[in-house]
């Protein structure tokens, strides 16, 4: 069987799961208040222009989300792994955003799919694969 079916199933089969996907949930609520509040507050409270203002919180959001997700969705308190596991954390994030990019070119640019559609949709299977992509190889062997 594929590695990767076997490692998602053993995932699938943990009883801590639920509690990690109702953290995991939590966490990106307020990952995205962080997002959308610095982005508020760098556009109309500091007038920074809203392109630096979307790749500045973006980058907020991330640090903001590596630490919730580190602490307390997977409860990996391992400092010495910190380096490694930030490394895989943005490769993560910058995949799902190249694919975001991808998707929207593909559907709204290319056959002129609805864009707020095609966010909705990318979010969620971002939202998914963002979870299996810490779980499986960011903060993998935590607990």
């Amino acid at each position: 069987m594929n590695k990767s079916i076997v490692m998602i199933q053993s995932i699938l089969k943990e009883k801590k799961l639920p509690f990690e996907i109702i953290r995991f949930i939590l966490g990106g609520c307020t990952t995205a208040v962080v997002t959308f509040g610095s982005y508020w507050l760098m556009t109309d409270a500091l007038g920074i222009r809203p392109v630096l203002s979307v790749i500045l919180s973006t980058l907020l959001a991330w640090c903001y989300s590596f630490v919730i997700n580190k602490a307390l969705v997977f409860l990996d308190n391992r400092k010495e792994k910190a380096l490694r596991q930030g490394t895989a954390f943005i490769m993560l994030q910058v995949t799902l955003l190249f694919f975001s990019c991808v998707i929207m070119f593909v559907a709204h640019d290319l056959f002129g799919a609805n864009d707020k559609m095609i966010v909705i949709a990318c979010a969620v299977v971002n939202a998914v694969l963002n979870f299996l992509g810490m779980k499986l190889f960011v903060f993998k062997n935590v607990g």
